[in-house]
């Protein structure tokens, strides 16, 4: 009980330990295993939650609790540091990049011993997420059934700087950080529609699958929305909606 005090009280206060801190294998919220990358529907949540960061595997050398978006991890001297994690409350984004940019994974209430695919001591920016809904949110509003799609984007020509992997409908991309920043693009899974304005409107293109190293007439760095479609809508020349 003492322990679960002292905790709380660190995380309202924001504090960081260097002291090591080791999981609860009987935490009933134990759930090993792996983050899951982020499928349409996620959104920043309103309010926060508690995530513990070790700069060791196993729960290993206690870096921070954290209780709410943090951009960037430079500022903590956490960058690049977390090799596992606790999710004590709610539901987070962790991301390689500063600004939630970069390759990101969910990862749900739990305990993960190990960070894998290369996420390794890679992390630098983590926020609490939630499902949203409507056209607030990433939300499913596709045009057509898609089963599967993933593109990723990049925030220069030739593959350069990744800036995030979408896998569902996402119509704005102002609150994700990167509205009119798309340079090239590739896609990996499905078909995509990508428009210059918010709610998949303005002048649009499909893209089927394959990789764009440069994006063409007058479309670099002017992508607003994006979702998947089926492919009922042929690749071609791009038209206003």
């Amino acid at each position: 009980m003492i322990a679960r005090t002292l905790l709380a009280a660190l995380a309202a206060a924001g504090a960081l330990s260097a002291a090591a801190q080791t999981g609860d294998p009987d935490d009933k919220r134990y759930r090993p295993g792996y983050g899951q990358p982020p499928s349409g529907g996620w959104q920043a949540a309103p309010s926060g939650g508690l995530l513990s960061l070790y700069n060791r595997r196993h729960f290993q050398g206690l870096l921070a609790n954290i209780t709410g978006p943090v951009p960037d991890f430079e500022r903590l001297r956490i960058n690049d540091a977390a090799a596992s994690l606790v999710v004590r409350e709610g539901t987070w984004e962790l991301c390689t990049d500063a600004h939630f940019r970069g390759e990101c994974r969910i990862y749900g209430p739990g305990q993960y011993d190990t960070i894998p695919d290369g996420h390794d001591d890679a992390y630098s920016s983590a926020r609490p997420v939630v499902r949203g809904q409507g056209q607030g949110g990433w939300g499913q509003g596709v045009w057509g059934h898609v089963e599967k799609a993933e593109v990723r984007l990049y925030d220069r020509r030739h593959f350069e700087r990744p800036l995030r992997t979408l896998t569902g409908a996402v119509p704005d991309f102002g609150p994700l950080g990167f509205n009119d920043a798309v340079a090239s693009l590739e896609v990996r899974l499905g078909t995509w529609e990508f428009c210059t304005d918010a709610n998949f409107r303005g002048v649009c293109r499909i893209y089927g699958p394959g990789q764009y190293p440069v994006i063409q007439e007058g479309l670099d760095d002017s992508y607003s929305s994006a979702r998947p479609v089926t492919d009922n809508r042929r690749q071609g020349p791009a038209w206003r909606r």
